[in-house]
């Protein structure tokens, strides 16, 4: 009876050590080598790893590397997602795209309590609810044996701070990377296009499916965007490199705009356009006038593209400064100026 009631116990133990040390810290990061979001993350990681001692961190190089390349689309089918952007974070199952230092530790907090250290940048780093508590070692143990959820955590991590901007209001001046149509890039900042209008335009993702119908739309409406005197700047939270390789598929040479890497989301956060359930941005439309105004702005889900020819429409009605009825086209007579 005793060596039955011993084995038991020396089972438990090592059962027990065994659950624990499946949550021992792990970051695994998808990483590009031209990307400097990627960079900007690999030369913080040392930090991370002093607010979590023990951290593994499996980075693996992408792109160019053609065995990483399908161990990162492996994954994250595994996951359910798309490989698309870099750097990609998967803490123990769940997704960061792009280098989000408030997202990653949130999910840090989520999946292994808090850190030992704080973070070393001069502002908080760790933005969640006072309700989420930090859970000892058999609490994490129980939560990776039984499937219980930490519900505050889960529900502080898909919230997101964001601001939006209002029509009629002056959308505050922002710098972004953006692709350009040589395929070089350069930082790019809304107040270069004051004077001009200017249309900008969200979606989600590369690589998606309803996205390349837009991008390609897009790309065929150019002359009357020429025309119209519009610049327009396409934009999402993948990375340069993922745009320019993507560039062939939806339009190629023609594809001319300037072509905004969002990559932390900022932009998006910024006009209240970003989905923290899927830390991309959904489809935003907004047109800016010369004096950086905001004129129209539209936002829709991630399922249905947009009419691009009502687009046009609304670039040239908004640019006629007249009252124009329901159904107006160019050519059409307006009411007349505002009075």
């Amino acid at each position: 009876m005793k060596k039955i009631l011993l084995s038991l116990v020396v089972s438990g133990i090592f059962l027990a050590s065994s659950a624990y040390a499946q949550l021992a810290p792990k970051l695994e990061l998808f990483h590009g080598r031209d990307c400097p979001h990627c960079h900007q993350e690999l030369e913080w990681l040392p930090e991370l790893e002093t607010m979590y001692p023990g951290l593994v961190v499996d980075a693996r190089e992408v792109w160019y590397d053609a065995a990483n390349q399908q161990a990162f689309n492996e994954r994250m089918q595994e996951l359910g997602q798309e490989a698309s952007a870099v750097p990609t974070n998967i803490i123990n199952g769940d997704v960061v795209v792009g280098f989000d230092k408030d997202s990653i530790l949130n999910l840090m907090l989520k999946h292994y309590g808090a850190p030992v250290a704080k973070a070393a940048t001069p502002d908080p780093v760790v933005k969640v609810d006072e309700s989420v508590k930090q859970k000892s070692w058999f609490e994490r143990m129980l939560v990776w044996m039984f499937g219980k959820k930490d519900t505050a955590a889960q529900e502080s991590n898909q919230q997101a701070s964001t601001s939006s901007v209002q029509v009629g209001q002056e959308v505050p001046d922002f710098t972004v990377d953006v692709l350009l149509k040589d395929d070089t890039n350069r930082p790019w900042s809304l107040s270069e296009a004051r004077g001009k209008w200017t249309l900008l335009f969200f979606y989600p993702k590369d690589r998606t499916f309803v996205c390349p119908t837009e991008i390609r739309e897009m790309v065929a409406a150019k002359p009357e965007f020429e025309r119209l005197g519009v610049e327009v700047v396409l934009a999402s939270a993948d990375t340069l490199e993922s745009h320019a390789e993507w560039r062939p598929d939806v339009g190629g040479e023609d594809l001319t705009y300037k072509w905004m890497a969002d990559t932390d989301n900022a932009v998006s956060k910024l006009l209240g356009i970003y989905d923290a359930a899927e830390n991309v941005p959904l489809r935003g439309t907004f047109l800016i006038d010369p004096e950086g105004v905001l004129q129209f702005e539209m936002t829709t889900n991630t399922l249905v593209g947009r009419n691009i020819d009502e687009i046009v429409r609304i670039a040239e009605a908004n640019q006629t400064g007249e009252l124009c009825p329901a159904s107006w086209k160019p050519g059409d007579e307006t009411l007349g100026e505002e009075k």
